[in-house]
């Protein structure tokens, strides 16, 4: 259970505003992440799920900070990533996730 602590800056670089609450939390806009052994394969596809806190408008940079905990000391590869609730990752459409190389001692 070892904490890793990013702190990420985010550019909405489209047209809509990410929302922070919504019924059901459809379209909510939040920071995921993947996570992947060292060989790249995947090992949980929804490993971390983290909220912005006010709702982010088109243009806007923020800054976030999150904290990833994994489960146990070795190598990962964790691909950080934007989800909208029931609609999609952003990485399936055209977005490049943010792929970093992690060792847990």
């Amino acid at each position: 259970n070892e904490d890793l602590l990013l702190d990420l800056t985010i550019t909405n670089s489209g047209a809509s505003r990410w929302l922070v609450e919504n019924v059901q939390d459809i379209g909510v806009v939040k920071v995921g992440t993947h996570l992947f052994d060292a060989q790249g394969e995947l090992l949980e596809l929804d490993f971390s799920r983290h909220l912005f806190d006010q709702p982010t408008l088109p243009g806007a940079t923020v800054h976030k900070q999150i904290t990833v905990t994994f489960p146990q000391p070795g190598s990962y590869k964790l691909a950080v990533d934007l989800v909208a609730e029931r609609v999609c990752w952003f990485e399936n459409v055209g977005a490049a996730p943010l792929e970093l190389d992690i060792t847990v001692i």
